[in-house]
């Protein structure tokens, strides 16, 4: 058996299959062969494993561990294979697709795509209008399409007949009521045209053509289902497998002690800690629900699940297990920041039913709460002061390489192994790329780093300067010192106006507290301020015109930053349209910008407004406003009330809030950002934890 289906997975490559199925074998699908055969060569390969533990004495388990492990290495690479050989097209983004199916006029129009691969069968599911071609060989429709040979029509391209391959099924495209055809590969082009196809131009990012006089079809009527064997197929199986183990477990006894499950459940939340700040950098992200409005960027109205949020559950919950085992209640903080928070939460959850996109407003109400389950992790379980300041170090001088890299380049390019969305291969010619332009046209790139923007950049660098001059202030080792000089370094190349801002609290700020409360303090304070002038302005040397610029003084002012300016003050004018509107409520949390695009003239950049208490209210009305002036009271009263008692930390970590406030007063990433909401959140639970337990109190030494 395994011989026979080891054969028939290898396909083409052997006369077999066509010799036993005859013409049919050019449509079979030969990997589940290929599967088959794996799977009953399973039992041989753990006997075999078996038999080198017990009988072959220690080089046999070293043997025997080799194979496994090199089993396991060989499955990653061929998991992986398909991505690092781009045996796929790059993904589509489908939401300006979708919208235009979605459209009254096209809905009884069905349509081809042509180079899209995998995203073919996504297109599909995520719309009513249909589609001639079909991602699963002998289940599609068409007598002719089963007997092309061709495993879809959208992938004709990389068949041995080629795009030509697609011509037949073009043509006949009135046969089957396929108006739109959307194309991902240039090499279609001339198909299409001979078969009398039209541009008709671009949706989205991806070109379309239109076939004339087809006449319109039914819609789709949405398949059967049956409710029970979709429970059966989706429990059954793991049902019977979590049972075996059970029963294993049951019979060898291996069921862990409490103290196994508290080690494993720490274990898991000090993984999900390092996921959740690794997460900072890197915005994987998944889409759950595109945005339903054509001409938004997908952020701002896209329901999306970021490996941050991921990180932040799995963390929360373990930290929710050992509690539970443990038996003892959490502490929650400062009283009056839970209670703003809860206040800020229900203000976004009561948007929800009248917001311009309740699903969105209500999926953002639950991320806040689970940032507030962060909150709560945090200051009963923060990682230890030296592990959080190495990652953020760590952080700042891969950041630090990255956009020095990208200001020498002068493009983003060489991202894409990381798989991320942002920022892409930006150039400083490209349209919309964030650039600083001179009044002679010269436009200087900013640098991305690996986040979406430069601005964005400038925040997250704030928060790991913190780090940095927390540990250094602890510790007093130099290497710390090396951390600062990067991150200084990195936010001088970033040109972030608001990070420049947020720096200088944080240096003004420290030097006073320093200065009035712990003058022990001062020199090592001294030399954390003076490597982070020192670097910053040593990296803005050679481009300081273009510093000018940005700052919009001097005889190198031009256009485009007042320009930005003007934009910002028109997005206030339309929040105060909102708040008027909507005053009590708002028009939906996360909802800005669908609800933007609704009362400015077509044409209109639409973003959201770069303040985060205006955004916060109009989104939320004046009960979230009310709640975050209250949180932000609460953070002060709290200072206040502290203000002789602080321990280095705390006031490290206050500070760090007054820089991401400043940054939130020209921005709107701390609120519009899922990765920048736990950022905050972190910070803020540092402080509170800080503030609790004395975290990291350790002050510097008394001598000089």
């Amino acid at each position: 058996l395994v011989l026979v289906l080891f054969v028939l997975g290898l396909g083409g490559t052997t006369l077999l299959p066509q010799l036993l199925y005859g013409a049919g074998w050019a449509w079979l699908t030969y990997d589940r062969f290929a599967l088959w055969a794996s799977l009953c060569l399973l039992p041989f390969a753990a006997m075999a494993g078996v038999w080198l533990w017990r009988r072959a004495g220690g080089r046999g388990r070293w043997a025997a561990a080799g194979f496994f492990v090199a089993l396991g290495l060989s499955a990653t690479a061929a998991g992986w294979l398909a991505v690092i050989s781009h045996a796929q097209p790059p993904a589509v983004d489908l939401a300006p697709l979708a919208s235009f199916l979605d459209r009254p006029e096209n809905r009884p129009y069905r349509y081809f795509t042509l180079g899209f691969g995998d995203s073919l069968a996504k297109l599909s599911a995520i719309t009513r209008n249909g589609t001639p071609d079909g991602d699963y060989h002998t289940a599609r429709p068409l007598p002719e399409l089963r007997a092309s040979g061709l495993g879809s029509i959208d992938t004709a391209l990389w068949t041995p007949p080629g795009a030509a391959g697609a011509l037949p099924f073009l043509a006949a495209a009135g046969r089957y009521g396929a108006r739109f055809a959307f194309v991902n590969h240039l090499e279609y082009a001339p198909v299409l045209a001979a078969a009398g196809w039209h541009d008709i131009g671009l949706v989205g990012k991806v070109e379309a053509w239109e076939y004339p006089n087809v006449a319109p079809v039914a819609a789709n009527a949405p398949p059967d289902t049956n409710p029970a064997a979709a429970i059966w197929w989706g429990a059954a199986p793991m049902a019977v497998l979590l049972l075996a183990a059970a029963a294993l477990a049951a019979e060898r006894r291996w069921w862990p002690s409490r103290a196994q499950w508290l080690a494993g459940l720490a274990g898991l939340r000090k993984a999900s800690w390092a996921g959740a700040l690794i997460g900072l950098a890197l915005w994987w992200m998944h889409v759950l629900r595109p945005g339903p409005a054509p001409g938004i960027y997908f952020t701002y109205q896209s329901i999306s699940v970021y490996a941050t949020d991921a990180a932040a559950a799995l963390g929360l919950a373990a930290w929710l297990g050992e509690r539970a085992l443990r038996g003892a209640r959490p502490a929650f903080g400062p009283r009056g920041v839970g209670l703003a928070g809860l206040l800020l939460i229900l203000a976004a959850g009561l948007s929800a039913p009248g917001s311009v996109d309740p699903a969105l407003s209500a999926a953002f109400a639950v991320h806040l709460l689970l940032m507030l389950g962060w909150y709560w992790l945090t200051i009963n379980a923060p990682p230890s002061p030296g592990r959080l300041g190495r990652w953020l170090a760590l952080g700042l001088i891969v950041e630090a390489a990255v956009a020095a890299l990208q200001s020498l380049r002068q493009s983003t390019a060489g991202l894409d192994v990381l798989f991320l969305r942002w920022p892409g291969a930006t150039t400083p010619e490209m349209l919309g790329a964030s650039v600083v332009q001179t009044a002679s046209g010269l436009r200087w790139l900013r640098a991305y780093g690996t986040l979406p923007h430069p601005n964005i950049l400038g925040g997250f660098l704030l928060i790991g300067l913190a780090a940095t001059l927390e540990r250094y202030l602890a510790t007093g080792q130099r290497g710390w010192l090396a951390a600062t000089a990067a991150g200084a370094a990195a936010l001088a190349w970033s040109f972030s106006r608001a990070g420049w801002l947020g720096a200088a609290l944080l240096v003004a700020g420290g030097a006073w507290i320093v200065l009035t409360q712990s003058r022990a303090a001062w020199p090592r304070y001294w030399r954390w301020a003076a490597i982070s002038a020192a670097a910053g302005l040593a990296a803005l040397l050679p481009v300081l015109p273009l510093v000018a610029v940005r700052a919009d003084i001097g005889q190198g002012a031009v256009s485009t930053e007042r320009r930005s300016v003007d934009e910002r003050l028109g997005y206030i004018r339309d929040s105060l349209r909102m708040l008027e509107a909507h005053p009590v409520l708002g028009v939906g949390a996360g909802a800005y910008v669908e609800a933007l695009a609704r009362i400015v003239t077509p044409g209109t950049p639409l973003e959201p407004v770069h303040s985060v208490p205006v955004l916060i209210a109009a989104e939320t009305g004046g009960l979230g406003a009310l709640a975050a002036l209250a949180l932000g009271l609460a953070i002060v009263w709290r200072v206040w009330r502290r203000w002789r008692g602080m321990a280095p930390a705390e006031w490290v970590w206050v500070l760090a809030l007054g820089a991401i406030a400043v940054v939130g007063l020209l921005d709107h990433y701390w609120w519009t950002a899922p990765p920048a909401q736990l950022a905050f959140t972190t910070v803020l639970g540092l402080w509170a934890s800080a503030g609790r337990t004395g975290y990291s109190a350790r002050r510097p030494p008394t001598t000089r």
